[in-house]
């Protein structure tokens, strides 16, 4: 039986699926898209590459927010 394709998202296995960006990926965990730092096989993801850079199989994503308070 064939093992469902995952990448890892903070050291936690997801599923993946062909076509998963990483703004599509921000947007399932935030819709309210917080600011955040994506790092992706440990190289920097600019924002502005976030609607077209493309998640493959495998790949480890890490995503920490930036918050603000006082």
């Amino acid at each position: 039986m064939m093992q469902p394709a995952r990448f890892t998202l903070n050291d936690a296995p997801r599923a993946w699926r062909p076509g998963l960006t990483v703004e599509a990926l921000l947007f399932e965990l935030d819709p309210a898209m917080p600011i955040a730092v994506v790092r992706i096989a440990g190289q920097h993801v600019h924002r502005k590459d976030w609607k077209l850079r493309e998640i493959a199989v495998g790949e480890e994503v890490r995503v920490v927010y930036i918050v603000a308070g006082g």
